[in-house]
């Protein structure tokens, strides 16, 4: 690519990191990051499906059973987290706005 262009990225690049929607996007995403009731559901969750899977492969119903059990639990204390809502909200307005800003270069380049 061109310096000029590669230059002109940059600054656009800069110039969304100002945006409200995304600097929100990230202060939640930092807040998720660093809540341990979320980061252990989320170890817990990880741990449970690989033993579901674990057991699955061994042909263990009983215990694959217990493990999607727990990982159902883990799954739905997530989903119902509230932080989790709003990151999950926050990151679709990122991807609203990302597909706003492609459109209006595409539009822009047939013009």
């Amino acid at each position: 690519m061109e310096q000029e262009l590669l230059e002109k990225l940059q600054q656009v690049t800069q110039a969304m990191h100002c945006e409200p929607t995304i600097k929100y996007f990230h202060e939640i995403e930092y807040k998720v990051q660093n809540h341990s009731g979320i980061q252990k559901a989320q170890e817990a969750l990880e741990q449970a499906q690989k033993e579901r899977a674990n057991a699955n492969y061994l042909g263990k119903e009983n215990s694959k059973q217990a493990w999607e059990e727990k990982a159902d639990y883990y799954q739905r204390y997530l989903d119902e987290h509230p932080l989790v809502q709003e990151y999950r909200q926050a990151l679709m307005d990122v991807e609203d706005l990302l597909v706003q800003l492609t459109q209006y270069v595409e539009d822009k380049m047939k013009d």
